[in-house]
């Protein structure tokens, strides 16, 4: 509808019953009740005028980390009184000009543990941050060119991370701190997801007729299984049914598929296709209750709910009226300040002259009662943002 506004996003995480996320598709820290389905814009995220600032949310403690895509820094949230504190990337490594891939780097934690691992995806370096801290405490660089494209998964308290760029399965135990590497895997085959069942290690090539590779954990033995299956791409949408199939969602594609596991060997249980218009295009997953989000990048598809214990998919869009949107930010300006430059809200100014309206209206009233420092100028950046 035209007076509402569609959102996308792949940084989020649930605090109590709502998911907090930032908007792939705008600027800005938004909450969403999925119960009432009320969605609440509540601050931008300051000095950014990218979309898709972030490709993942972690909660800790009382903090919401989010791990940057097109920003060059970790964001922190305190979420008791929505303060923004800032984590600095290291330089090596940094994304190429250009194309900007959706996922940079992935987080990892343990229950209880102060620590956060992130390993590199469209980067080279891995880095151990301590969070109570709030600093990068180990710095290793992965790979000497293009990407390490990694991906991980805990065993236990070792971290298991198969890095694309050298075929290689490095396996950090976080308690001693050591670090062992395995050769595995086949030269120009992209594996995309990791998933511990039982004894064994299973790791997914984007192309599931590139072959499973299955990896016992006890004695090093290695399968794998090539699987016809129609032509459609993954990323790491893995998930694991009550039955403890594997259930996968495409990045590209309209068919869901349903992997049975038997003593490390794989085979197809179901092909289902989604009862969605367009080709999907997922890049993440989280978790809400009993079920798994899988989050599109694009506006026209929706969020595909897996429902673990029923075993059902239902689908999900996350909406905001433009008038409440336009409130939600004038009311924003007024709780928190104006710290941050005109070019985080830009792309509202020009793409809704109903905020345009509103916010003006706002600046004039504030500026007659004197209660916007002059130091700001946020009334004179914005009118030559206009111009």
């Amino acid at each position: 509808m035209e007076n509402e506004i569609k959102l996308t996003f792949l940084a989020g995480v649930q605090v109590d019953n709502e998911i907090f996320f930032s908007a792939w598709n705008r600027n800005g820290l938004f909450k969403y009740n999925p119960m009432t389905e009320q969605c609440k814009f509540l601050k931008f995220f300051a000095d950014e005028e990218n979309i898709g600032l972030h490709s993942q949310a972690i909660l800790y403690k009382d903090t919401i980390w989010f791990i940057p895509r097109a920003s060059e820094r970790i964001t922190i949230v305190e979420l008791s009184n929505m303060n923004f504190t800032y984590l600095e990337l290291p330089e090596c490594g940094h994304r190429s000009e250009g194309h900007i891939p959706h996922i940079r780097m992935e987080g990892y934690i343990k229950k209880n543990e102060k620590y956060l691992w992130l390993i590199p995806y469209a980067y080279k370096l891995f880095l151990k941050i301590d969070m109570d801290k709030r600093e990068i405490i180990k710095v290793e660089e992965w790979c000497q060119e293009g990407y390490a494209i990694s991906i991980g998964v805990w065993v236990q308290n070792k971290l298991c991370v198969y890095v694309n760029s050298c075929n290689e399965l490095r396996i950090l135990d976080v308690v001693s701190d050591r670090q062992s590497i395995k050769k595995i895997g086949e030269k120009g085959v992209s594996y995309m997801g990791i998933q511990k069942i039982g004894k064994w290690i299973l790791i997914f090539p984007k192309w599931l007729k590139d072959g499973i590779l299955s990896l016992n954990t006890n004695t090093d033995e290695m399968r794998i299984t090539k699987l016809e299956c129609s032509e459609q791409c993954y990323y790491e949408y893995q998930v694991l049914t009550k039955e403890e199939d594997i259930f996968l969602i495409p990045y590209m594609g309209n068919k869901q598929v349903r992997i049975g596991v038997e003593e490390g060997s794989c085979f197809i249980k179901e092909i289902k296709k989604l009862e969605i218009e367009n080709n999907i295009y997922c890049a993440k997953k989280i978790i809400y209750d009993n079920e798994i989000w899988f989050l599109p990048l694009v506006e026209n598809n929706p969020i595909i709910c897996y429902e673990k214990q029923e075993d059902t998919i239902q689908y999900r869009d996350i909406k905001i009226y433009k008038k409440n949107y336009s409130e939600d930010i004038i009311q924003s300006v007024r709780k928190y300040g104006i710290e941050y430059s005109p070019l985080a809200c830009s792309q509202v100014i020009k793409e809704y002259t109903q905020f345009l309206n509103a916010f003006l209206q706002f600046l004039k009233k504030e500026s007659r009662n004197n209660r916007i420092a002059t130091s700001v100028n946020i009334g004179e950046n914005i009118y030559k943002l206009l111009e």
